[in-house]
């Protein structure tokens, strides 16, 4: 077998992945349009429109939703800023494996990204689903190799860390 760097079915035309993601993003947020929130992210959309936080989530995302209302009132900005950090995150990461011809493992993140599970969670506005997407993005963020990207990164896992009490041990290894 020929190594990696001559293999042509190791090859993806370098348009491929973004039109791909970008037809994910849409579909999940056609799906699930204008997010679906649950009791405790009404108890954190309450916070977000009056301002005053309560400790029993952790205030990170009561306070960014706030930051969000500027925008739109209700979940719909806050599944857009979501969708983006979680799809964005998935593309960075594939387009750099795509970079290093390894054109099946930057498919197989695509896939991983559109599970089921991940895709439908990722359709629900609460603190998990945050998480998750900063996580992603981070790590997108962090295989860009220049030193912005990296610092970029280590600021949304620091809020990915403040996004749940124990989320800190999901944000740190990562950093």
């Amino acid at each position: 077998m020929s190594p990696p760097e001559t293999r042509r079915h190791d090859i993806l035309p370098p348009g491929l992945l973004p039109v791909l993601v970008a037809a994910l993003a849409a579909l999940q947020l056609l799906i699930f349009w204008p997010g679906v929130v649950t009791p405790d992210s009404l108890v954190q959309y309450g916070q977000a429109l009056t301002g005053r936080y309560e400790d029993w989530h952790p205030p990170v995302m009561a306070f960014l939703w706030r930051q969000l209302l500027r925008l739109a009132p209700g979940q719909a900005p806050f599944l857009v800023m979501q969708t983006l950090l979680y799809w964005g995150g998935a593309l960075l990461l594939a387009n750099g494996l795509r970079r290093h011809r390894r054109s099946r493992a930057a498919l197989a993140v695509i896939a991983i990204a559109a599970m089921p599970i991940a895709f439908g969670q990722m359709g629900s506005v609460i603190k998990d689903s945050l998480l998750t997407a900063c996580c992603l993005a981070a790590v997108g963020l962090g295989t860009q190799g220049s030193r912005p990207a990296r610092l970029a990164a280590a600021g949304i896992l620091v809020v990915a860390a403040a996004t749940r009490f124990n989320a800190v041990f999901a944000a740190a290894p990562l950093l």
